[in-house]
């Protein structure tokens, strides 16, 4: 055609669908197509892997969103956003999420028990509970810090508070004080005293029996014993197989004899008897009946037992 052609209000019927854009439409045609001062679809829209572009801000739940809004009010799934402002899941829960690999990534539940169980087994470790009886594994360092309200031992091996310590203290101190003889000998011992090879040293002279007596006390009584005095022993005296040396001739009966003395003075039973000259005297008439054959006979009987003899050897030749 040349120039336009005017149809005089004359419709163009059975019109071909067009194919390029500056063919003519039919009305059919362009119905399925959004008009410019928009409107409501009435069906699907397939865009043929175009875009939709200059979208406006989406304002109710089925508008469109375009990319910019979305990246802005979403989050995408390829992870390449992130969270501008706090996120309210609404009590809903957020399912599927992996183990976290850095500090600001989420938890999930599984990872959450696995810390608290290893915190739990490292306090139970290393923490005394403050509500229960636990055993330490370890020395406990305070680092100068106190123990308060700790109540009084009930066990040895429980930990003792100041007032439990200064009690027992004090009542040890007069347990020990009681097996001690005090300087100032306001005390007395109340038992054996042991020396343990210790010496007794700058001891006074005794002046009473019962007195300690020092080794110059001692040694001066053996060398000089003259005016010593007497001590009469109440027990028996065990020497021990010890000797007793330098004893001086006894004077009475109950007095200890030398062996000297004894040798001088007596004999042995099962030795014999050496008279030196002497004589036995006062020996005892001999009782026939009674009598051994062994027997000591004085002279008496000596004389007339000869006598007697001689006369019955007289009658006897007679």
């Amino acid at each position: 055609m040349a120039r336009d052609l005017n149809m005089d209000g004359h419709h163009i019927s059975y019109l071909r669908a067009p194919e390029q854009n500056h063919h003519a439409a039919s009305k059919g045609y362009t119905d399925t197509k959004l008009s410019l001062q928009g409107g409501d679809m009435q069906g699907g829209i397939g865009m043929g892997g175009n875009r939709i572009s200059h979208l406006g801000e989406p304002e109710q739940n089925n508008d469109a969103v375009r990319l910019s809004s979305a990246n802005h009010f979403y989050l995408r799934r390829d992870g390449s956003n992130w969270m501008r402002n706090d996120l309210s899941v609404g009590g809903h829960r957020v399912t599927g999420m992996p183990n976290p690999q850095k500090d600001q990534d989420g938890v999930n539940k599984r990872t959450l028990d696995d810390m608290i169980q290893a915190q739990q087994l490292y306090f139970e470790e290393h923490f005394v509970p403050a509500d229960a009886v636990s055993q330490l594994r370890g020395p406990m360092s305070f680092n100068g810090q106190k123990i308060l309200n700790l109540g009084d031992p009930l066990h040895n091996d429980d930990a003792v508070n100041l007032r439990t310590l200064q009690t027992e203290i004090s009542q040890n101190n007069m347990r020990e004080l009681s097996k001690y003889i005090r300087l100032d000998v306001s005390s007395e011992p109340t038992n054996y005293l042991t020396m343990s090879d210790n010496r007794i040293t700058n001891l006074a002279n005794p002046t009473s029996p019962k007195d300690a007596a020092t080794k110059k006390y001692v040694d001066d009584l053996i060398t000089n014993p003259v005016g010593a005095v007497l001590v009469v022993v109440s027990v028996d005296l065990d020497v021990s197989n010890f000797k007793i040396t330098n004893l001086k001739n006894p004077t009475y009966g109950q007095d200890a004899t030398n062996r000297r003395f004894v040798e001088r003075n007596f004999v042995r039973k099962d030795e014999d008897i050496n008279m030196e000259d002497h004589k036995i005297t006062g020996l005892r008439p001999l009782d026939f009946t009674q009598s051994d054959q062994s027997d000591a006979a004085p002279k008496g009987y000596i004389d007339r037992e000869i006598f007697r003899q001689i006369d019955e050897n007289n009658r006897v030749r007679r």
